[in-house]
């Protein structure tokens, strides 16, 4: 469904709440993201525009003040995705190259700089179609159907074997043919669309969640399997992507 409408948003600040009603700002708007504080909008131009907290750069306009209005984020064009993490902010251009932005205390902005409040390129991504943000982690979903993760790793989350964090992308172990990613917290879900019947496959990794069963640690990806036929959902102890 394309969406072409005026943006109208409830934005929640630490000082109180605002409701913005850009009225005056008309837009055609096809994608939102939202972080812990900040907010952004993808415009079918290929522009970022963000607004809210600014306190590390996750706004990315060059300075670290807030704005209760939206802004547009300069350095980036041809936008095609964006994300927000706890912290930190995405965008993926139609080059395939992800920019990050905001706080890198973790690692979460995929290069060896530290914090930046203007967008940064992610090293070594040529081929990326989607992005999602963690708490302190970045997960891109790659052309060719695998997934690249970077940042905190304390629980698993980073879904390459280890806990060791990483500022620079390791690939997630195992994955192919996956349509989409999402990050949480401390753990990440990428669809994988492979079933031959047609089913659907969530894979897992991270330890932070509730996992069925329970009190499973995923250093690597899981698989949970969910039939067209709505049957229970399982899922395994052992990594079949190993």
């Amino acid at each position: 469904m394309k969406l072409s409408q005026t943006l109208r948003v409830s934005c929640f600040f630490l000082i109180g709440t605002v409701t913005l009603h850009a009225d005056s700002w008309q837009m055609t708007t096809v994608g939102i993201a939202a972080g812990q504080s900040q907010a952004l909008a993808l415009r079918s131009d290929g522009s970022v525009w963000t607004w809210g907290t600014n306190q590390v750069g996750e706004m990315g306009i060059s300075n670290l003040t807030g704005s209760y209005f939206p802004l547009r984020v300069p350095g980036v064009s041809g936008v095609t995705g964006i994300a927000a993490g706890w912290q930190h902010s995405l965008a993926v251009e139609n080059n395939g190259t992800v920019w990050a932005w905001g706080d890198n205390s973790g690692g979460e902005l995929g290069n060896a700089n530290s914090n930046s409040a203007v967008p940064v390129p992610v090293t070594g991504i040529t081929n990326a179609a989607g992005v999602s943000g963690g708490f302190a982690f970045s997960l891109a979903l790659l052309a060719n159907g695998q997934v690249l993760a970077w940042g905190t790793n304390q629980a698993g989350e980073l879904g390459n074997g280890t806990t060791s964090s990483s500022s620079q992308p390791v690939l997630v172990s195992g994955l192919t043919n996956i349509v989409q990613v999402v990050a949480g917290g401390y753990h990440a879900v990428a669809l994988d669309a492979s079933g031959a019947d047609g089913s659907v496959v969530a894979v897992v990794s991270g330890g932070a969640m509730r996992t069925s069963p329970p009190g499973i640690t995923a250093i690597w990806p899981l698989v949970t399997t969910c039939s067209p036929a709505a049957t229970p959902c399982s899922m395994t102890t052992e990594s079949p992507c190993r």
